[in-house]
């Protein structure tokens, strides 16, 4: 088995009910990525949230993060960082090893209202330990998967892209006992390519048990529910370059050789939408290394687009990337010398002038998402 790993962290958001019905399917989008709009255009407000640093509690990075009503939780590594919403550190869980209650990596964690869920591809297996990093439990998998996510009755729906002798690329399973309950999204091959941290399959939830999900090297969006997988949006790119090869037919580690470091969109990583409007998310390689862009779409056209840190933004300095959506609310994670030394260069102090030093922990910051 062949094993990329590429640094595009995991990344999940959260949408409305509304985008299920309201998205027409059978038209192609059309996004111009040489469009630039204020911040402005996408946000109302911000807030944040300052994590606590002591010396046993120093976050020195962030391979990827969630949040839920009561806490945050950073993965820096093999260790997972559980903080309140005021900024508290609750526990720490670092169990990486070989015991029945231990991991051997960390492919995707999840949050539930009192447990955190590590996936452990390589062990087939769903660990789950509470908020203060006590084991609670475990769930054996039947076959190798990468991703999940947690659905509003408990059931758990796992990903494989391509890589998993079902032959299916979903899974949907009894959070109980394990059992498999449905498998959506046939392939016809094996690659044994795992895309470790290249793409990320869940990029969207609706209110209840609809997810949105994308395949690498597509421009499509698809929708899943416990028993169907359709088409929801297909978008076009104006990039200097098109992707090469085809989803589908060309195998992995030919479009993984094609497509690298190319000024081409090879996937997604969030999709939202409320009554009014479609927020993308989307990373892009060009003149500034890979940037994540947030685009607007409002009946079928493009009326905003953004890429996340090609200029500080002065009404809206600290927004970084990846990003997450959760409710209305767009949530990053920003490191606290990153802060400092955008303030040193933006004639900015908000933080220094609160003490903010580049020893201290990462700050996390909700931006609140327009309604229109």
């Amino acid at each position: 088995m062949i094993r990329f790993i590429y640094f595009i962290p995991l990344v999940i958001g959260f949408v409305l009910s509304s985008c299920v019905s309201k998205t027409n399917r059978e038209i192609t989008q059309y996004v111009d990525v040489e469009q630039r709009s204020d911040m402005r255009e996408f946000f109302e407000k911000y807030d944040y949230v300052r994590l606590e640093t002591n010396d046993s509690v120093i976050v020195s990075k962030i391979d990827d993060f969630a949040v839920n009503d009561s806490v945050i939780a950073l993965q820096s590594g093999s260790s997972i960082f559980i903080f309140d919403l005021n900024g508290k550190n609750l526990g720490i869980i670092s169990k990486k090893g070989n015991a029945s209650n231990e991991y051997l990596e960390i492919s995707d964690f999840k949050l539930s209202d009192d447990m955190i869920w590590v996936l452990s591809p390589m062990q087939e297996k769903i660990i789950a330990y509470d908020y203060k990093g006590n084991y609670v439990k475990i769930i054996d998998l039947d076959n190798y998967y990468y991703a999940f996510e947690i659905l509003n009755d408990g059931n758990i729906l796992l990903a494989s892209e391509n890589c998993n002798d079902t032959g299916y690329n979903y899974a949907l399973i009894d959070s109980k006992e394990g059992r498999v309950i449905n498998r959506l999204d046939k392939f016809d091959k094996n690659e044994s390519v795992l895309l470790d941290k290249v793409y990320v399959p869940f990029i969207g939830k609706t209110d209840k048990d609809h997810i949105f999900v994308c395949h690498p090297f597509e421009s499509s969006i698809y929708m899943i529910s416990p028993t169907k997988f359709e088409l929801q949006s297909t978008f076009s790119f104006n990039t200097e370059s098109q992707l090469k090869g085809e989803y589908g037919n060309t195998p992995f580690i030919e479009l993984l050789k094609q497509n690298q470091n190319q000024p081409v969109v090879t996937n997604f990583t969030n999709y939202y939408c409320n009554d009014n409007y479609e927020l993308l998310v989307f990373p892009l390689f060009g003149d500034y290394g890979l940037l994540y862009y947030l685009v607007k779409i409002k009946d079928g056209r493009q009326i905003a687009l953004s890429p996340i840190l090609e200029k500080i933004d002065i009404d809206y300095p600290y927004i970084s990337s990846p990003v997450k959506i959760d409710g209305n609310n767009l949530i990053s994670v920003m490191q606290s010398g990153q802060i400092i030394f955008i303030e040193d260069n933006n004639d900015l102090s908000t933080f220094k002038d609160l003490g903010l030093s580049i020893e201290d922990n990462p700050v996390v910051f909700f931006h609140k998402l327009k309604p229109e």
